[in-house]
């Protein structure tokens, strides 16, 4: 499984938006970060967790923030609905 700190209605959301579009866990390289505080070492502050996708068919390679729903009723983590967008846009090829 690609995702280490992804929670499981992410990786959830983020697989059925793959087959939607007749995509696969396969077309990408996936690393995710654990939840850390920005700045590092800080003891209060904003908790960072990223998603970095990395497209096997052009080499398309976008960051996300994780942490966020989207401002809208979009049931979506704002990660996943900014990947869905990105691949939509041919991006990630």
């Amino acid at each position: 499984m690609p995702f280490r700190y992804v929670e499981e209605s992410e990786r959830e959301d983020f697989e059925h938006e793959l087959r939607r579009r007749n995509r696969s866990l396969g077309d990408f390289d996936i690393v995710d970060t654990q939840a850390r505080f920005d700045p590092p070492g800080a003891l209060r502050g904003p908790v960072v967790s990223e998603v970095t996708i990395k497209s096997h068919i052009n080499g398309g390679t976008r960051t996300y923030s994780r942490g966020g729903i989207s401002i809208s009723t979009d049931p979506l983590m704002r990660w996943v609905r900014e990947f869905v967008t990105d691949l939509d846009a041919g991006v990630f090829g």
